[in-house]
């Protein structure tokens, strides 16, 4: 049976991979954060706040082309992490 907050997850990625940022934070929590990994110009931690100007500078940083391909999603009951 797949944990609660990984169904939650994989439902807030199909507005997330679409740009919908309206629709992302009417599923989330007011306090989410989302995390980018690693050493790019989009690394670092986004607040719901951030959220439209994350999802802008995807689709600029990569002239349009930018896809995310979620392969994995972990849940406990305090946190959900998707490895995309």
């Amino acid at each position: 049976m797949k944990h609660p907050n990984a169904a939650a997850l994989e439902a807030i990625y199909k507005p997330f991979i679409a740009g919908d940022a309206a629709a992302v934070l009417a599923l989330c929590e007011p306090n989410v954060t989302f995390q980018i990994m690693g050493k790019s110009h989009l690394a670092g931690k986004y607040e719901a706040k951030d959220l439209e100007k994350l999802l802008t500078n995807l689709r600029e940083f990569s002239g349009g082309t930018y896809r995310l391909e979620t392969h994995d999603v972990m849940a406990s009951d305090q946190h959900a992490v998707a490895l995309c």
